[in-house]
């Protein structure tokens, strides 16, 4: 959830749900809290998730928050796998109708959608039951590419990385992180399958933010969840670690403007 309407709604159906009477009492938070809580890592700390989707929170000493990105795909998943995989399905289109350089990627899209021409794409893709998944899955084939030298997937991914880092220079500035030492928690499948995004934003919060400490999280929010929830029940699961945070406002209203 993104919003607190997003939040509100989810909650209620919840309550509405047979499950409201196993889990009377519950919280409903975004994910990227969570996977913050998954780190353990003292605040300040920025987590910038790349998946599906992309989101990025920050939470300063004081508690604090700031975010950027976040808000679905058709808004500002920008970096995630269905920003890559849409990146390159439009290359391909632009290739085969005369627009743009060819690339591997044709053929690679060809095959993963069964399709001989760019009827069947269009056909295949605007068929998918879940068009955000689904275009999500054809990510890999762009960091493929890349990796076999394809000069329009490494621009691909090499947008998608300053995509990524702009989101962390947004809620660094925003929290004023700038010269302070932070923890940046790096979590989702573009950063595990993707070595040239993964090695462009080590590299570049190097020189952008050389006192910055990056965590590659190899679990997911989960089990930040069941630790957020542990702490819900007062059982106390942080000795020997720093305690991050104990909740979060989910997100600006419609009302609201800024982050």
């Amino acid at each position: 959830v993104s919003t607190r309407e997003s939040c509100e709604a989810a909650a209620e159906r919840i309550r509405q749900s047979p499950v409201a009477g196993l889990a009377p009492c519950f919280s409903v938070t975004n994910d990227t809290l969570a996977a913050l809580w998954s780190a353990r890592v003292p605040l300040p700390a920025i987590v910038l998730v790349a998946g599906t989707g992309s989101h990025c929170l920050g939470v300063s000493q004081t508690g604090r928050t700031a975010r950027a990105l976040g808000l679905e795909y058709l808004l500002s998943d920008d970096g995630g796998a269905f920003g890559i995989g849409l990146q390159a399905l439009r290359a391909v289109v632009r290739a085969c109708d005369g627009r743009g350089p060819r690339t591997q990627l044709i053929a690679m899209v060809a095959q993963a959608l069964g399709a001989s021409n760019l009827a069947d794409i269009f056909r295949h893709v605007y068929a998918f039951p879940s068009i955000k998944t689904n275009i999500a899955a054809l990510a890999p084939l762009a960091d493929r590419a890349a990796t076999g030298g394809d000069p329009v997937a490494l621009e691909i991914l090499r947008s998608a990385a300053k995509s990524l880092m702009s989101a962390i220079e947004a809620v660094a500035e925003d929290l004023g992180l700038a010269k302070s030492r932070f923890g940046l928690v790096l979590l989702g499948g573009v950063f595990h399958h993707s070595t040239l995004i993964r090695e462009s934003i080590l590299e570049a919060l190097g020189v952008r933010y050389p006192l910055a400490t990056p965590h590659l999280l190899e679990t997911d929010g989960s089990v930040g969840a069941a630790l957020m929830a542990l702490e819900n029940v007062e059982i106390d699961v942080w000795s020997p670690y720093e305690r991050p945070i104990v909740s979060d406002d989910p997100g600006p209203s419609s009302e609201e403007g800024g982050r």
